[in-house]
């Protein structure tokens, strides 16, 4: 697990490079954000290539939130039977 302090000082180092003009996508390939799926960084790029890293970002919100509302939709599925027998047994 990454420490929040971790992936501050990597995007103190990404805006840093990107201050310096390096691409956002190059920045983050670098840095080798292992957080960071390899499309997202290919997403990236081709925000970049494109002029609408806007809408890249958005395109890459949206993939995250899918990605969250699965996982958390999971445990749900196998929490909620538990509970039940929880409360079962306890009453």
């Amino acid at each position: 697990a990454l420490s929040m302090q971790t992936v501050r000082n990597t995007f103190c180092c990404v805006a840093a490079d990107v201050e310096k003009g390096k691409h956002v996508s190059r920045a983050c390939s670098d840095h080798a954000l292992a957080y960071c799926n390899p499309s997202v960084i290919a997403l990236m790029r081709v925000g970049e290539e494109s002029g609408r890293l806007d809408r890249a970002f958005e395109q890459v919100a949206h993939v995250y939130e899918q990605q969250l509302e699965k996982t958390s939709g999971l445990v749900t599925t196998f929490v909620q039977p538990i509970l039940m027998i929880v409360l079962g047994l306890m009453i």
